[in-house]
């Protein structure tokens, strides 16, 4: 009894219901005990008795369940938690792939209730094109036991369509059984949006690379392999990028510095800027040229780098500063032997004077002019009495005049300006970047200085080219996944279009089994052609030009566009019977269709009328934009929208907008590789007040001759 109260002698009863007991060898059972007292005959306590009973199992059971509890209230709560932040839609479906009971995210995005919805009702909001293999997908993956990834284009509650990724996993219990699926939409519409402008800006980065003043070569890190070069690059060094491995292999390339010296790889700016040593490390080479002749060129490299700040590669400019270098060579020379050659070098000293490219300048420590040389007049049109007498400072662009001023102050002290960049006005009011070296004498300031605008525009340049290789390199990649993606799923296309059409062709089954095939099949041919559209876009396989007729091409698609369009806007068609055939890709040139109508059902937000139209039309004096003269037939989509003004329009035939949004009417949605080639045009039409718009107007040959190209046109508006 040591260690427990004893009754009071009032003889009240004691208990506990829950009491830890330390046993003999250091465990602990927990007990439930009662003390009740017994009494003498004289009432008188005389005693007490103690009733225990073992409740150890009972006690870690309750904490056990307890502790259960407690983790599954955290686990619902960073389930909850993790609901609220996924960026996107989330949605369950039972273990067979219904959606079943309420699904407040899946409602809010589609406007379904719940009775539209459970089993397969939700496939009702998926487009129509993509309904049937997104529920055959779905099917594959609940079959199948394995996480659910697509993407398919989805009907918000607003009306508008938008394209979403969807992953799905289940849920299994302990046993390995699936208990639901849970899944979650996002919507990818921008990304798919920016692959698209990706893509755009890749032809505007080639135009630039190409178009550059300068040689560019381009270096992958670490390795320093040459990946690239642009034109320019054979005219400064006489030869071809050479396809350099690795930085240690530069020491292949044969260059100089000025006293002589063989360049190391290790000095050349590409390589510094590979390792990091310098953000524009530059340097000026003696370079062995192809043809032979030796040349000094400037090397200018810059590093590329990631969005981490991580080196990826490094691109460097190369300028031909053999004329310059020289002429700068030569003026070093005649400064330096001028006192003791005066008198036999100064017919070569005037000639130089009259001849170099540079600005030669004498003048007074106070910016008095004292002489200068023809060059002032051909490079900035001051007649030589103009100048002599004046101050210099006035021809100095007011935001250098202070620089100016302090190196002046250098001058004073006798210091010599290697160089010193400020701008001088022109007769005609422009301004030019003058690079000085200048020494002081007696006095004076003796001073050349050569014209580097066109050196600083190619350097800005170089500036914008690099962050446009950058947009290239991603979109390299993009077009490098979207390419084996599509080839994986042709190779497994292929076999189930192998075994629909031989089972259709053995007639197995009957008629409703050989209905279920063809529906198969139909299935497979649009997955195909989904696939073939996917290797164009990663231009990796070419579009198929084959005779096509316009008229049953456009009345195919009329309940798609009708359907399509609303029930506001009345939508007619006027195909001119007898038309011939003309070569295009079936597939682009309805999709084209299609883009041309949707934008117009977007300039028309009240409603209106629509209207396809094929003719046939002969070209004898053309316009502009117009083919040569010839019989062409003429597909024609006009709306009665609030059309474009001139700026749009001016854009539209450019062939590189992206839509702006609904009902805009100023966004031409794209149409990829449907523009026929040969004698084909297109033209777009608008009229900004008149209260009808135009869309546009592609002329394909009616001989047939016309070839299918590759490009990017807007679709009009």
């Amino acid at each position: 009894m040591a260690g427990y109260p004893r009754p009071r002698a009032r003889g009240e009863t004691l208990s506990a219901a829950e009491d830890a007991f330390e046993r003999a060898d250091g465990s602990t059972d927990w007990i439930r005990w009662e003390m009740r007292p017994w009494h003498e005959p004289d009432g008188a306590v005389g005693g007490a008795m103690l009733f225990s009973e073992v409740i150890t199992g009972e006690v870690e059971a309750r904490r056990a369940r307890e502790r259960t509890e407690a983790e599954l209230a955290q686990s619902e709560a960073r389930f909850r938690a993790a609901v609220q932040a996924v960026h996107g839609v989330l949605w369950t479906n039972d273990p067979e792939g219904r959606m079943v009971g309420e699904q407040p995210g899946w409602a809010a995005l589609t406007g379904q209730s719940r009775e539209d919805y459970e089993g397969f009702g939700w496939s009702k909001a998926v487009h129509p094109e993509d309904a049937e293999p997104t529920v055959e997908a779905w099917l594959a993956a609940v079959r199948e036991r394995r996480p659910f990834i697509f993407e398919h284009r989805l009907k918000r509650a607003d009306g508008a369509w938008r394209r979403f990724a969807i992953r799905a996993v289940p849920v299994l219990d302990r046993d390995g059984d699936i208990q639901e699926w849970v899944g979650v939409h996002t919507d990818v519409t921008a990304e798919r949006d920016a692959e698209a402008r990706l893509q755009e800006s890749e032809a505007r980065l080639r135009a630039v690379f190409e178009a550059v003043p300068v040689g560019l070569v381009i270096a992958e890190a670490p390795t320093g392999r040459i990946v690239g070069g642009n034109r320019q690059v054979e005219e400064v060094f006489g030869h071809s990028v050479l396809p350099s491995p690795d930085i240690d292999s530069y020491r292949d390339w044969v260059s100089h510095h000025a006293d002589g010296g063989r360049v190391l790889g290790e000095e050349y700016p590409l390589s510094r800027a590979l390792r990091g040593e310098a953000e524009r490390p530059r340097l000026d080479v003696l370079y062995e040229r192809g043809d032979g002749r030796q040349a000094w060129v400037r090397l200018v490299a810059s590093p590329i780098r990631n969005e981490f700040s991580d080196i990826t590669g490094a691109v460097v400019a190369c300028l031909d500063i053999d004329g310059e270098r020289r002429a700068r060579e030569a003026l070093a020379r005649l400064n330096q032997s001028l006192e003791a050659e005066v008198a036999e070098r100064t017919e070569d000293r005037d000639r130089m004077w009259r001849l170099t490219t540079d600005l030669m300048l004498v003048a007074g420590l106070d910016a008095s002019i004292q002489a200068v040389n023809p060059r002032w007049s051909t490079l900035l049109g001051w007649r030589e009495e103009e100048l002599i007498g004046a101050e210099f400072m006035s021809f100095v662009h007011p935001d250098d005049r202070e620089a100016t001023l302090a190196e002046v102050g250098r001058l004073a002290e006798g210091a010599t300006t290697f160089r010193f960049e400020n701008r001088y006005r022109a007769r005609d009011g422009d301004y030019r970047w003058i690079s000085w070296i200048a020494v002081p004498s007696e006095g004076l300031i003796h001073a050349a200085g050569r014209d580097v605008t066109e050196e600083k525009a190619a350097a800005a340049e170089l500036a914008r080219a690099q962050d446009a290789l950058r947009q290239s390199q991603k979109l390299e990649s993009m077009g490098q996944l979207t390419g084996g993606v599509a080839h994986d799923f042709n190779n497994l296309l292929t076999p189930i279009i192998g075994s629909l059409d031989m089972l259709q062709r053995r007639g197995l089954g009957g008629e409703r089994e050989r209905r279920l095939m063809d529906g198969a099949l139909q299935s497979a041919e649009r997955a195909k052609v989904l696939v073939q559209r996917l290797l164009a876009f990663a231009r990796r396989q070419p579009l198929q030009a084959v005779p096509v007729h316009l008229g049953p091409v456009i009345e195919g698609m009329a309940d798609l566009i009708s359907s399509t369009s609303g029930p506001q806007i009345r939508v007619t068609f006027d195909v001119e019977p007898g038309l011939p055939p003309v070569m295009a890709d079936r597939n682009q040139l309805e999709m084209a269709i299609l883009n041309l109508a949707v934008n117009a059902r977007d300039a028309m937000p009240h409603g209106g009328r629509l209207t396809l139209s094929a003719e046939a039309a002969t070209v004898t004096r053309p316009e502009k934009d117009e083919p040569r003269p010839g019989r062409y037939v003429r597909l024609r989509v006009a709306d009665t929208g609030h059309g474009m003004d001139e700026e749009t329009l001016a854009r539209a035939v450019r062939a590189v907008l992206q839509h702006q949004g609904p009902g805009s009417g100023h966004g031409p949605r794209p149409v990829h590789g449907a523009r026929p080639g040969g004698a084909a045009r297109w033209r777009a039409d608008a009229a900004e007040s008149s209260g009808r718009g135009r869309r546009r107007r592609p002329l394909a040959s009616r001989d047939g001759r016309a070839r299918t190209g590759r490009g990017r046109y807007g679709s009009g508006g």
